[in-house]
């Protein structure tokens, strides 16, 4: 089952929880940890209607899970 998660918040700076987060993110992306598909399956924004609007148009990735798989 595929999912997305949301996450909301006023400072988005290095020193918020959502920050921390979303440099982490940024890590597993450039050390080929994570995949962008699955990256952007997570929602990080300040603003409530935006998180919505990301919610209601979000479609699952359509790429395999793991990398360096074939078909992946």
């Amino acid at each position: 089952m595929h999912g997305v998660a949301a996450f909301r918040g006023p400072d988005f700076g290095m020193g918020s929880v959502h920050g921390a987060v979303a440099a982490a993110l940024g890590r597993e992306l450039a050390e080929g940890f994570r995949k962008t598909e699955h990256r952007d399956m997570i929602l990080i924004d300040p603003g409530v209607e935006s998180l919505l609007d990301g919610l209601a148009t979000w479609r699952a990735p359509t790429v395999d899970k793991w990398n360096g798989r074939p078909g992946s």
